[in-house]
């Protein structure tokens, strides 16, 4: 018989979780909501805890979660959260909500993500898998340069609360460095396969 009154650590069969090395991406807050949907068949997972609850449930191979967090990252795409839903999915290995996600930021990256400070959190590997995409939605190219020219201004000032206007952009890029054209500076070059 085991002792209940001991220490947690000490009652046989259970595992006490501090921190996850493996996954950082996964909140504490996360991985006790995945915890307790073992335990409840309710499954009411606010949208910005869903990658992270997905996270969690693949991480301790609860398959059942993980297949239905899967189900609603594709249902609850926006703004907001196609970045977090396609991050996610790529760390597990979930190519039907990547190509889900990918799918939707080729449709709304020009009539809907420009608009918003979220455009700044696309990764570049994937803006550049986007915008060369033969399924990108434009309406014209300047529309996709615009874009990017946004999305360039937002690494640069990452702590940025408001969408800049236009002119901010433009001025911005209009500066010459030394006589060179921003995409010619060391800061710039990074960028310069976004526009071959």
């Amino acid at each position: 018989s085991s002792d209940m009154s001991a220490s947690p650590s000490a009652w046989p069969g259970i595992v006490r979780l501090q921190g996850n090395s493996q996954c950082p991406e996964i909140s504490q807050q996360a991985m006790a909501t995945a915890l307790s949907l073992l335990y409840h068949s309710v499954l009411n997972i606010p949208e910005d805890e869903l990658a992270e609850v997905f996270l969690a449930a693949h991480w301790l191979q609860y398959t059942a979660l993980e297949q239905e967090c899967a189900r609603l990252m594709k249902a609850r795409i926006t703004s907001s959260t196609v970045c977090k839903f396609y991050q996610a999915a790529e760390k597990c290995h979930r190519q039907d909500i990547v190509t889900v996600c990918f799918d939707w930021l080729c449709l709304h990256l020009v009539p809907q993500m420009l608009l918003t400070l979220h455009l700044g959190s696309i990764p570049h590997n994937v803006l550049l898998k986007v915008i060369k995409s033969d399924n990108i939605f434009t309406w014209n190219e300047y529309s996709i340069y615009r874009a990017l020219c946004f999305w360039i201004f937002l690494q640069l000032h990452p702590k940025i609360q408001i969408m800049p206007a236009h002119s901010v952009i433009v001025a911005h890029f209009s500066q010459k460095n030394g006589g060179m054209t921003f995409l010619e500076t060391p800061q710039g070059s990074k960028y310069l396969a976004l526009f071959h």
